[in-house]
């Protein structure tokens, strides 16, 4: 197998993750469809499409195109076989991906508490309780345990194998 036939395996991963994400979002559309809101909140219909929609629409092009998708990422001089890879670096790859996956959940957890935070100080009846504030800080050190994973990844594989 050849480089992008790799990439085109972790596209239709990623398109499954993507698909599956989505359908918590198309319940929050098709309430949006029914009553008018989200979550007990007004919501324009055409503003929840823009936001609800899309994500499935991705995921369905991600499936079906992954070999032209990953052609278009790998640049042709790069699509030879690839060597083999060493356990040590096999599982610096892994710890990588591990600690970008949290990242990506740290950041997407700081941009929902800094909407609240804002929603909070326009007006809008979002408090900040303690539970709140523990969430805040959990968020922050899930964060930090992340970005030092990242960072590490090769420290910390060559710790485990010698371990």
């Amino acid at each position: 197998m050849k480089v992008h036939h790799y990439v085109g395996i972790g596209i239709k991963l990623f398109a499954i993750w993507l698909f599956l994400f989505s359908i918590q979002n198309m319940v929050f559309f098709l309430e949006n469809i029914i009553y008018g809101t989200v979550t007990g909140v007004w919501a324009s219909i055409t503003i929840s499409s823009l936001t609800y929609i899309p994500w499935l629409f991705i995921a369905i092009i991600l499936w079906n195109f992954p070999l032209s998708i990953a052609k278009k990422i790998i640049p042709p001089e790069a699509d030879v076989n690839p060597e083999g890879i060493s356990a040590s670096s096999l599982l610096s790859v892994l710890i990588s991906a591990m600690s970008l996956f949290f990242l990506y959940r740290s950041i997407m957890d700081g941009v929902y508490w800094v909407t609240l935070l804002n929603l909070s100080e326009n007006g809008v009846n979002a408090t900040f309780n303690p539970d709140n504030k523990a969430s805040v800080f959990a968020t922050g050190v899930e964060f930090l345990a992340a970005a030092l994973l990242f960072f590490n990844s090769r420290k910390i594989s060559l710790w485990a194998r010698n371990f």
